[in-house]
């Protein structure tokens, strides 16, 4: 199993016919997903693992490849909003946004037009650090139920339930994906590994700063 990253559906040019967007996200997959010689001879199968962002682009994707299962992982807002408070502290333009919010910029309607919302009649004071976070995952959900109410098929799973029981989890997720069970080890094995490891958004870097966060 690969795991890759196709372009944001959310950059794609506003000014392409839908046509132009299937026939690039086809051929991106095709580029990025083309066998290697290692594979030959192998039951072999592709994760995308897409931006936040390109999520939109599911119905696309789910059009060009029918077979295809697709899975939306979620987690409690308020645990989002700390994590995303950590990663401010490694990343500076991200802690520049939260330090000049709504002083300088609209920063609200910048986070939710960068995430493919829209900000129009969008009023909000940013007054807590909290908010960014828990706005950001409203706009999400959000996204996602929109895709699930206009018929994508699109599984949820809770970020909370994959910690709690990960084999039960894993179990749902295979059979879901149509994925061997022998390969349940591998996938067990997979989780305990940190996603983010080899990046500055690692754990290793965002839990030693100094992090103390009061929630009134």
């Amino acid at each position: 199993m690969t795991k890759i990253w196709p372009p944001c559906v959310h950059d794609w040019n506003p000014n392409w016919k839908p046509d132009e967007v299937r026939r690039v996200t086809r051929d991106t997959v095709r580029l990025l997903c083309k066998p290697v010689h290692t594979m030959k001879g192998r039951t072999h199968a592709y994760l995308l693992k897409v931006t936040n962002h390109a999520m939109d682009g599911t119905p696309v994707f789910q059009e060009l490849y029918p077979k295809s299962k697709h899975l939306f992982m979620y987690r409690d807002p308020l645990d989002v909003s700390i994590s995303l408070n950590r990663v401010k502290e490694v990343l500076p333009m991200l802690k520049l946004g939260y330090v000049i919010s709504n002083e300088y910029i609209d920063f609200s309607a910048m986070v939710t037009n960068a995430s493919g919302g829209s900000s129009k009649d969008l009023t909000i004071v940013i007054k807590h650090p909290f908010q960014c976070g828990v706005e950001l995952w409203c706009v999400y959900m959000k996204k996602y139920q929109k895709l699930v109410t206009s018929g994508t098929e699109m599984a949820a799973i809770a970020y909370e339930d994959l910690k709690e029981d990960p084999e039960y989890a894993v179990t749902q997720i295979f059979n879901y994906c149509n994925v061997p069970m022998r390969l349940m080890k591998k996938g067990l094995r997979a989780m305990e590994k940190d996603a983010q490891g080899n990046s500055e958004l690692g754990m290793n870097n965002t839990r030693i700063k100094n992090f103390k966060f009061e929630l009134t």
